[in-house]
């Protein structure tokens, strides 16, 4: 049995490498560079193969030493990722794979924009199956830098049905390393400035460890018994950026402070760092999303990760201890 780990030089698929090494588990890799796009030890695992060119699909099955029975898909980089992951799901299932593992975001729904159709694929097709739910994760992805599709412009700023098109592309991108990319602005902001700005005044959210979904992804993919339909993938504890500055105060031993901007002023700070226009517009409607308390989701936390893989899920504080040099 070898499963197929798509988006291979993503946090996730990275992750779930050695999880596989340790428990004896064939896997594959991909990358649409092939091999050297990976480090030397996992060279021998990686295969070239591109969600949107069809000529690579068979790629991995020819290189699988046994047969290719589980995927975990990660969405490609492209505006619309359904129509190339179907194209795929359907490729896999001719030549055997049982089961799929989807990395998706904390809006998506069967049938809905971007992870939605190949969602309703694999439902349709009846085989086990499952959907990772996350928000605000510890990973690094480039995912929102190849949204070419521009914002429809409204008095806030873009419509919602725009945005969330899009959006839900992009909450998988966005977690406790936001800290560390560049994108984003906090790192450099929290070496030279002691400061961490943002529009998301009190909101909060669950930050997630990539190895927290690496965990449950492992278990989706490699357990005997048939995975659930869905997992909504959130952190221990739901942080504001006042927590989080807080925490970052304690472990790096200096005032870090938590400045608050207007989600114009937010704007402007993007576009001052260089990044296009309808890039900043997205990150702003992330964080005045958080503001407005839609990811504090009272009622509806479950914790799917300690239940499902019997450990914890990793604290902002402890995966901040073990990045605390990015910041110094």
């Amino acid at each position: 049995m070898t499963i197929l780990l798509t988006g291979g030089t993503g946090k996730t698929s990275l992750q779930l490498a050695p999880l596989l090494t340790q428990a004896s588990k064939p896997f594959l890799l991909t990358s649409r560079r092939g091999p050297a796009s990976f480090p030397a030890d996992l060279q021998a695992h990686a295969v070239t193969f591109d969600f949107t060119d069809e000529s690579t699909y068979e790629n991995p099955f020819k290189a699988a030493k046994e047969p290719i029975t589980a995927v975990y898909l990660v969405a490609p980089e492209v505006a619309d990722p359904s129509p190339p992951e179907i194209a795929f799901i359907n490729f896999a299932v001719e030549r055997g794979v049982k089961r799929f593992v989807q990395l998706g975001g904390g809006t998506a729904v069967p049938g809905g924009p971007f992870f939605g159709g190949a969602w309703q694929r694999m439902l349709d097709l009846g085989f086990q199956s499952t959907v990772l739910k996350a928000t605000w994760f510890n990973g690094k992805s480039s995912h929102v830098a190849y949204l070419h599709k521009p914002f429809i412009q409204t008095g806030r700023g873009i419509t919602f049905n725009e945005v969330e098109y899009m959006v839900q592309y992009s909450r998988v991108d966005d977690h406790l390393e936001n800290f560390i990319q560049e994108y984003w602005g906090f790192n450099e902001s929290i070496r030279k400035e002691g400061k961490i700005y943002s529009a998301v005044g009190d909101g909060k959210s669950y930050y997630q460890s990539t190895k927290d979904i690496a965990r449950v992804a492992f278990k989706a993919l490699t357990s005997s018994i048939p995975p659930p339909g869905e997992f909504e993938i959130l952190g221990p504890e739901p942080l504001s950026y006042d927590d989080i500055a807080s925490i970052f105060t304690k472990v790096l031993g200096r005032k870090i402070e938590h400045v608050r901007l207007t989600p114009d002023e937010r704007k402007k700070q993007h576009l001052a760092r260089g990044l296009p226009e309808h890039y900043a517009d997205l990150l702003v409607w992330l964080e005045t999303y958080t503001a407005e308390g839609n990811e504090e989701r009272p009622g509806k936390w479950k914790d799917d990760i300690e239940r499902y893989t019997g450990q914890k899920p990793q604290r902002f504080e402890d995966w901040l201890k073990e990045n605390r040099t990015a910041f110094e």
